[in-house]
């Protein structure tokens, strides 16, 4: 059997349908790698505080204890608790509690070195994890927290003053503790500034 002879005006034809099907599969393949990684973005971050959930937090936690152990480095991290939160919510309504929650966070962020990582823990509660760093030199960090926020409170026409409590734990690579343990510590010497 003979093949019809194609003409050139078919090919022609034939080969703008193709271009179209390659543009729109191209653009179909940049739509599914948006997608990806705004699905990403969801599973790593706390959308509101824009900083790391929980479970990526943890994890990068866990990460920075076992570069602690292989190169002897001293891990500090500082469990921060934001003073009054429920009293914000319950009288100046959710969504100035929201603000307030960003307000925080971006000014951990800001303040922060580039190396350092935050994290949201649950409600008003955040971690900073200071890879490569003693416990004096986290504290001079957040001593540059509270000075910005005494200016931010400052600044800011509210009746009410944002206000954190926050508890250090050092990691000591010689020791043997786990990431629970130093957690703990944290957590308890967090209470200890928020009560005392």
């Amino acid at each position: 059997m003979k093949r019809k002879a194609v003409t050139k005006e078919q090919l022609t034809a034939e080969l703008k349908k193709l271009r179209r099907r390659v543009i729109k599969l191209k653009a179909f393949e940049q739509r599914y790698k948006q997608a990806e990684e705004e699905l990403k973005k969801l599973a790593t971050i706390d959308t509101l505080m824009e900083v790391y959930n929980r479970r990526t937090g943890l994890a990068l936690l866990e990460n920075q204890i076992k570069q602690a152990n292989r190169y002897n480095k001293a891990l500090t991290i500082c469990y921060i608790d934001l003073n009054n939160f429920k009293e914000i919510n319950d009288s100046y309504g959710h969504k100035e509690g929201d603000e307030v929650l960003k307000l925080v966070a971006k000014l951990v962020k800001e303040t922060i070195r580039d190396s350092d990582v935050v994290c949201r823990l649950g409600g008003d509660e955040l971690l900073i994890i200071f890879p490569c760093c003693s416990l004096d030199k986290a504290n001079a960090i957040w001593k540059k927290i509270t000075r910005r926020l005494g200016t931010v409170n400052a600044e800011r026409d509210k009746p009410y003053q944002v206000s954190l409590s926050r508890g250090f734990a050092e990691y000591d690579p010689t020791r043997d503790i786990s990431m629970e343990q130093l957690l703990a510590i944290a957590d308890k010497e967090m209470y200890r500034d928020k009560y005392c």
